[in-house]
């Protein structure tokens, strides 16, 4: 997908207190976000959606430091989501 959409193409990553959340949000991977979003720059994403779970619906705004430590781990650009 991210070699035949590119530019056009945007994943989003799902994070719980920094691993990654799948399945709607229902089930935490012993994963780190920030190593799967290098993953997926290696694999050819241009951009990532991060959305930290557990600020989301929270009214606080976003969790700076989960943004921080996504953006430090890629190059790509990080669009923030939740809060």
């Amino acid at each position: 997908m991210c070699r035949e959409f590119g530019e056009h193409l945007a994943i989003d990553l799902a994070a719980s207190y920094g691993m990654v959340a799948i399945h709607g949000w229902q089930k935490v991977l012993d994963r780190k976000a920030v190593d799967m979003a290098k993953e997926l720059e290696a694999l050819g994403a241009r951009r990532i959606i991060h959305t930290e779970v557990s600020a989301d619906g929270m009214l606080k705004g976003v969790n700076l430091g989960a943004m921080e430590s996504m953006a430090r781990a890629v190059a790509i650009p990080i669009i923030a989501s939740a809060g």
